[in-house]
């Protein structure tokens, strides 16, 4: 491809995914110069004089025309262009026969590309035909992975986090519809080494920091309470991680009757993690682990600021103060003011020496 061929094809492209027919020249140019390394590059492949060139071509093969009203304020150039251009647009013919749309139209909403002949392309059709055969045996597939469900229709695993997701809006289709689930990746856990079997897991606690898991993964190896809290398993959330693996959990513990407890930083963070954790997952009993909230409380009577700015959900902080309950009026104090003053209580509070103290031991 030649340098101005690669300029041009730029431009073009630029024209064609803008939704307004009208455009600055400056715009235009800074669009191109961005999408070379540098502008010596930019330069290197004709820079403006190749740029002034393609744009004199598509105005006299009446693709683009200048605003006549404002036509003789320019870019101030020594060749100068108008500063501002509209599209000219020619109504585009469809090229999708009224027998193939028809032929998908009694599974597929192609109502848009009807309105948008321009949509139209053989690309486009051969994947909305894979749709189409998968929708029409849909009873004989199982569920399966976003990936590997993209790569059985269109052989591309990551079409739908591009493109691919515009025409499923553009067919009114929603992933579930192709039988996709998003999996989350595993979670990791520890299992009290006094578990015989994973039928006696009743009491799970997740624990949103790596420090504190490490901590109570030795305490479990001591055979010793976690703040006076007894566990049969701990899984580490990762922070926002476990939010879409909880479900995981089923594969290991698969009865019914284990309740979760969950503990996190004190910070709006933590607060919106474990309200769309519970919000989102009605199935599982979920509820904070007080006893350790409380703890952290106690063990950090100046709460620091927090540094990196987050998110502050009214909502969620509100949905943790009333899961911890009125019986714990001073808490919810402290909280409340943590929260008006931008504070915060890790659970990095707990180190191991403190959770063995108080049975008068020691890390080792």
């Amino acid at each position: 491809m030649y340098k101005n061929e690669r300029m041009k094809a730029l431009v073009i492209n630029y024209l064609q995914q803008r939704k307004r027919v009208g455009f600055s020249i400056s715009d235009l140019e800074d669009y191109v110069i961005d999408r070379h390394d540098s502008l010596n590059d930019y330069i290197d492949a004709g820079g403006y004089k190749a740029f002034y060139s393609i744009i004199q071509d598509l105005h006299s093969s009446f693709q683009i025309e200048p605003v006549k009203s404002v036509s003789k304020t320019t870019n101030g150039r020594k060749t100068p262009l108008p500063i501002k251009w509209r599209i000219l647009r020619t109504p585009a013919i469809p090229t999708w026969t009224p027998q193939q749309i028809f032929l998908v139209s009694d599974r597929l909403d192609v109502s848009y590309f009807i309105r948008h002949p321009e949509q139209q392309s053989e690309a486009t059709w051969q994947h909305v035909l894979s749709i189409y055969q998968f929708l029409k045996a849909k009873d004989e597939w199982e569920w399966e992975s976003k990936a590997s469900r993209c790569f059985q229709l269109f052989k591309d695993e990551k079409f739908l986090e591009n493109e691919g997701r515009y025409l499923l809006k553009r067919l009114n289709l929603a992933e579930t519809e192709l039988k996709i689930r998003n999996y989350g990746e595993p979670f990791s856990y520890f299992v009290h080494p006094k578990v015989r079997g994973f039928a006696e897991i009743k009491h799970v606690l997740i624990i949103e920091n790596l420090s504190f898991f490490h901590a109570s993964r030795r305490m479990f190896k001591r055979n010793m309470p976690i703040i006076g809290m007894d566990f049969e398993m701990i899984i580490y959330a990762e922070g926002t991680h476990i939010e879409l693996s909880i479900k995981y959990i089923t594969d290991i513990v698969d009865h019914e009757g284990f309740k979760i407890f969950y503990v996190g930083d004190m910070d709006p963070a933590g607060y919106s993690i474990y309200a769309r954790l519970k919000m989102k997952n009605p199935d599982f009993d979920i509820t904070l682990a007080k006893p350790i909230y409380c703890k952290m409380v106690e063990q950090c009577p100046h709460p620091i600021a927090i540094k990196k700015e987050q998110r502050k959900d009214t909502h969620h902080f509100n949905y943790f103060l009333e899961e911890m309950g009125n019986d714990q009026p001073d808490f919810i104090a402290i909280a409340k003011q943590m929260w008006d003053e931008n504070r915060r209580i890790p659970q990095e509070v707990l180190p191991i020496d403190f959770l063995l103290k108080g049975e008068g031991q020691y890390a080792e």
